[in-house]
């Protein structure tokens, strides 16, 4: 007989409402969801502003509760959308490893036997002493990406941050993300209205809007990419002027 599929997060039929006073019908913000992952998988989760993304990822995380459906969830999530949770801000970054390990599920033996790896991957050499209300959006980002991480039993899950950071912040943090790639234990998923951002940092992509959550091929994550460039060029009509005089430098390289 095949080996049957174990999923460690199993959504079925899931929806979230909100009563909106002087309305007589509620607003659904996620309706008759279903999505299965399994253990290692590299998921993102694109969609306009507005469609449920961050409702998703608040019910996985275990912040609200679904008005309806099931859900299961089997191991430990830990959320980055908001780098100052889970930490304390007169703690060193050092004190912080401790303190947010024990939050995550570690064992105070396990969070100091990777104490030296978590600040190697954090990049934060000797500010690892400095207390944390010091520490930049980048430096904070590492930090906590290199605390989850270390903790194989985890669901990591990133919504936007990405989007609202600087060009260095970004690229730091998708070489982070294609860092754990590379650790099948991890299982990871990242929300975005950027096509380009999902493309990067996810291996399995989803579209939500209306309600409806479906599976993405490359070929139409790619198209969503080129309408969103067209978009921007819509906007800032100097991009298109751009484009030719890049093409002549580049030859000239």
């Amino acid at each position: 007989m095949p080996k049957k599929t174990s999923y460690i997060i199993n959504l079925s039929n899931v929806s979230k409402k909100y009563d909106i006073p002087g309305q007589k019908q509620p607003f659904y913000a996620l309706k008759n969801i279903d999505l299965k992952i399994k253990k290692g998988d590299n998921i993102g989760i694109i969609g306009p502003n507005g469609t449920g993304k961050t409702t998703l990822l608040k019910i996985i995380g275990g912040i609200t509760k679904p008005s309806s459906g099931k859900i299961s969830i089997k191991e430990n999530v830990v959320s980055l959308s908001h780098l100052e949770a889970g930490f304390h801000p007169e703690l060193t970054g050092f004190e912080n490893i401790i303190s947010s390990g024990l939050l995550a599920g570690m064992t105070k033996k396990k969070i100091i036997s990777k104490t030296n790896t978590i600040i190697y991957k954090s990049k934060l050499g000797k500010f690892i002493h400095a207390p944390f209300y010091t520490y930049s959006s980048g430096m904070k980002f590492r930090l906590a990406f290199s605390i989850a991480s270390i903790n194989l039993n985890s669901i990591i899950l990133i919504d936007e941050i990405i989007t609202t950071a600087d060009l260095n912040f970004q690229k730091q943090i998708i070489n982070l993300i294609k860092e754990i790639q590379l650790n099948q234990q991890v299982t990871l998923i990242t929300a975005s209205c950027s096509p380009m951002h999902i493309w990067q940092g996810s291996q399995k992509h989803y579209y939500l809007n209306k309600n409806k959550l479906k599976l993405l091929s490359k070929k139409w994550l790619i198209k969503l990419i080129i309408q969103q460039e067209k978009m921007w060029e819509e906007i800032f009509p100097l991009l298109k002027e751009i484009k030719p005089i890049k093409a002549k430098f580049l030859k000239r390289l």
